[in-house]
């Protein structure tokens, strides 16, 4: 699926600077994402925009339930 926003190019663009993710969680993203890069299921943006990322930490031993016992 292809997909494209047209943009008002008389709208200027508003910047937020990403804040930087310290290393360990850096490395944990990139893994992350590598495999449905490489499996052709997302692929790098090229947009002027940009979406901050924000990893939140799972308690230790939590458990996540299933979808049919939401």
């Amino acid at each position: 699926m292809e997909a494209e926003i047209d943009i008002n190019p008389d709208v200027p663009i508003h910047k937020v600077k990403q804040f930087n993710l310290p290393f360990l969680q850096q490395k944990a993203l990139e893994s992350h994402v590598q495999a449905p890069l490489k499996a052709g299921i997302i692929k790098p943006g090229r947009s002027l925009y940009q979406s901050p990322v924000y990893i939140i930490a799972k308690p230790v031993n939590s458990v996540i339930p299933e979808r049919s016992q939401l």
